[in-house]
């Protein structure tokens, strides 16, 4: 894979950013080691916490919903990571499998948005 062409842009359509939040911080690790086996190259790790967990924690109006939203106990881990768009669905794949379905209401978020240009991405070979 090439990630630039020398000028810092990357041919469109070949990379994705890929965005995956993960409510269980215990599977962090191995998350991460599923990706770069799938054919992440390499990905930074946010941690934060989700909106409702703010407002059910600080916010006294909200504090009574907590029982109607899922709100994951814990910090959350944002991923991020620009991956070649023919790996994408790997990735996906070995994080569903690690991490059980994120379709479960609570559990996380994946998604990914085309990338048109990028600086800074180290080549990679194939």
């Amino acid at each position: 894979m090439s990630a630039s062409d020398g000028s810092g842009a990357s041919r469109q359509g070949e990379l994705e950013l890929f965005v995956c939040i993960l409510n269980r911080a215990e599977l962090l690790d191995d998350v991460l080691a599923g990706m770069l086996e799938a054919g992440a190259a390499g990905a930074t790790v946010y941690e934060g916490r989700g909106m409702w967990q703010i407002l059910a924690s600080e916010v006294p109006l909200f504090t009574g919903l907590r029982s109607i939203f899922p709100v994951a106990p814990g910090p959350n881990h944002t991923i991020i990571s620009v991956i070649p768009r023919d790996k994408i669905e790997s990735v996906i794949a070995v994080i569903q499998d690690i991490a059980g379905d994120i379709g479960t209401p609570g559990a996380g978020i994946i998604f990914t948005l085309p990338v048109s240009r990028v600086a800074g991405l180290a080549r990679q070979t194939p």
